[in-house]
């Protein structure tokens, strides 16, 4: 599966980025930068602020995910924008599950 990974490159998605790449799935990790990324050999690395993720719409949507994963969404909003992003582009979407009532839209 083709995953995109939205925050990725902090204390969960230092994990999660190695299994899912071991798992043999193919994985765009889309990152700010702030923190020394130490990805997998074969991981793409995309810049760019998730705050500003409808700025990066053409280029996210473009890499034609099965599945993007938010690691660092803090409110219904930002969960709202990455839905809003990827509808009808990605067959599934999903927040950490720390985060799934931002999803229910109790901010």
């Amino acid at each position: 599966m083709r995953i995109l990974v939205i925050g990725g490159t902090g204390f969960i998605g230092r994990f999660v980025i190695p299994l899912l790449h071991d798992s043999g799935h193919t994985v765009t990790v889309f990152h700010r930068g702030a923190s020394v990324a130490s990805l997998p050999p074969g991981v793409r690395s995309l810049r760019g602020d998730r705050h500003h993720l409808l700025a990066h719409q053409h280029e996210l949507r473009a890499l034609a995910p099965d599945v993007v994963i938010e690691m660092i969404a803090s409110s219904g909003a930002q969960t709202r924008t990455m839905m809003d992003t990827f509808r009808g582009a990605a067959q599934s979407t999903g927040v950490s599950t720390e985060l799934l009532p931002c999803a229910e839209g109790r901010d």
